[in-house]
């Protein structure tokens, strides 16, 4: 089995270059009235607060953080404390994107129990839009390996395929607007370099309309 190395030497909380696609295209979807925001392992708001210092947030706005159940607790006796605005909500099911206007994922989907797009096809009323960061993805294959964190702790981590990925959204609806490279972030398997990646990815896909 072998061990992953992710390569990111920065907090969570901190915006790098490879963020403000993300960011470009959440500032358009605001404009063109957008207002509700599911986040995907925004853990206890980090997103949330990380992004509100660089995109202008609308006044209705509806931000629901999805995440594990300890985590959610924490968010809420956070929010509680700090969300003078209001707009902050947790949940534990990822089925609670129904109706949303806008899904975010951003350094999670490997560590999802299955592909998000697989969840998301089961929903009738699916997000309208999906801005999606820091993918692994391998042009060739995709395969379990696990990643080793600090403190020696091992979890599952799956890298997709490159076309497998893109195609796995198109068939539950999905058409592909934009993608970016994220050149900073590698995956470094030891004594696997033919499944080691160079760079991680970005996407935004917009559900397409019913005919």
């Amino acid at each position: 089995m072998a061990t992953l190395r992710r390569l990111r030497g920065r907090r969570a909380e901190a915006v790098r270059p490879s963020d403000y696609p993300m960011m470009f295209w959440l500032g358009q979807l605001f404009r063109d009235g957008c207002r509700k925001v599911f986040d995907v392992g925004g853990r206890v708001s980090v997103r949330y607060t990380s992004l509100a210092r660089f995109v202008s947030f609308p006044p209705a706005l509806h931000w629901l953080v999805c995440d594990v159940p300890t985590v959610a607790r924490q968010g809420r006796r956070r929010a509680a404390e700090r969300d003078g605005r209001r707009q902050l909500a947790f949940t534990e099911a990822l089925e609670d994107a129904e109706g949303f206007d806008v899904l975010l994922a951003a350094g999670v989907l490997q560590y999802l129990p299955a592909p998000m797009s697989e969840a998301l096809g089961t929903l009738s009323s699916k997000p309208s839009h999906l801005l999606v960061n820091s993918v692994a993805l391998h042009p060739a294959l995709s395969f379990y390996t696990v990643q080793s964190l600090h403190g020696g702790l091992c979890v599952p981590y799956r890298i997709t395929q490159d076309r497998e990925f893109v195609a796995s959204y198109e068939r539950i609806g999905y058409e592909l607007v934009d993608r970016w490279e994220i050149p900073e972030e590698k995956c470094i398997i030891p004594n696997a370099p033919r499944h080691s990646i160079d760079r991680f990815h970005g996407f935004y896909f917009r559900r397409r309309a019913l005919a």
